[in-house]
């Protein structure tokens, strides 16, 4: 019963930092943009339906293969009526950069991230490299929205954050006997790609994190 307490209480703060993080990053949205996101995140989703309601814009996302995540955020935007298009992965770099063209060039990127180093890196949804890679070099701003708690006090830099490397049996039941399959499960985001992190606390600079997170949870570092 005290697992399950506090279970529920650890939820209901993040809700409660969901619909903070919701007004924050709602702002960042202006009328008209493109705006593109990977794989599924509830913290981005909340952004993107509490904006829609203020002013129109168009998402773009791609499947987020293996799993398909990315099938996911195209039913709950549909749900929300707002505009989507999905591609394919392989197509997101290219969709972002201005080779594209006027109609399919993205004006902000929205992440989740399922850790946060102290130096500001993180680590997302297998993908999040390309996608983030291709937005610095074309400079769309990069965000991610996400609960601090997130943080993970023993990865000082982005390279300490552990990548999950999962079954092959994701991208291929039956291979070729002797293929050697990678399926890592995520990929790290470099702080210098991040434009800002959407948080409980505002927008926080990537820079700012481990000063924050000292200042606002120091008991994560103990």
């Amino acid at each position: 019963k005290e697992g399950k307490k506090r279970v529920d209480e650890f939820l209901k703060i993040i809700d409660n930092h969901k619909i903070k993080i919701a007004k924050t990053g709602e702002k960042l949205i202006k009328k008209n943009q493109n705006i593109f996101t990977h794989c599924h995140s509830s913290m981005v989703m909340s952004i993107l339906k509490t904006a829609y309601q203020k002013r129109k814009f168009k998402v773009f996302n791609d499947e987020t293969r293996p799993l398909l995540q990315g099938h996911l955020t195209s039913k709950e935007l549909r749900s929300a009526k707002i505009p989507n298009t999905i591609l394919v992965d392989g197509a997101s770099p290219y969709v972002i950069s201005h080779f594209s063209g006027k109609k399919l060039m993205m004006d902000n990127i929205f992440l989740g991230t399922d850790a946060i180093s102290l130096d500001g890196s993180c680590v997302n949804k297998i993908g999040s490299y390309g996608v983030s890679l291709s937005a610095f070099y074309e400079k769309v701003p990069v965000y991610i929205a996400t609960s601090l708690l997130k943080i993970d006090y023993e990865a000082e830099f982005g390279g300490d954050l552990k990548i999950e490397e999962r079954s092959a049996k994701e991208l291929w039941q039956d291979p070729p006997i002797g293929l050697k399959v990678i399926n890592l499960a995520f990929d790290l985001v470099p702080k210098n790609f991040i434009t800002g992190y959407i948080t409980e606390f505002g927008l926080v600079k990537p820079k700012d994190i481990k000063k924050l997170i000292l200042k606002k949870y120091p008991w994560l570092l103990s």
